[in-house]
């Protein structure tokens, strides 16, 4: 069994993830973290601090993104959307599940809209398609 280390707000991120990012060296990181996301025998541990895909992130100082703020304002809005909680383990299929029942896309609208990538315009429609085919 493999266990990932992923931030709340990158629960969704991985949903959204279609080979774009940073830098190269973040996007081979991302894609190999998406790959087992997607195996049945991959966990994910819900962490406060960097985690497996800030590994090759430019923002990454220490444990901490530069944006670190924006972030944890993030990642405490999608704590409580998806009702989940620091140090819980689940699999991704059950993170699929939960967004599915309980994320709206007014919630995504206003939790997401303080991220730098919200502007591009890239998860909106592939949020919006996985909770209008729920």
């Amino acid at each position: 069994m493999v266990t990932l280390r992923l931030r709340p707000h990158h629960m969704l991120c991985s949903l959204s993830f279609r080979g774009k990012g940073y830098s190269n060296e973040f996007v081979k990181n991302f894609k190999a973290i998406h790959k087992k996301l997607k195996s049945e025998h991959t966990t994910i541990k819900i962490i406060n601090c960097c985690d497996d895909i800030c590994e090759k992130c430019p923002e990454k100082q220490g444990d901490l993104c530069n944006k670190h703020q924006i972030v944890a304002e993030i990642d405490d809005a999608y704590l409580r959307i998806l009702q989940l909680h620091i140090g819980q383990t689940i699999t991704f299929k059950h993170l699929e599940t939960r967004i599915k029942k309980l994320l709206t896309i007014g919630d995504f609208k206003k939790t997401c809209s303080k991220c730098s990538w919200y502007p591009l315009n890239i998860c909106t429609p592939i949020v919006r398609d996985l909770l209008e085919n729920k």
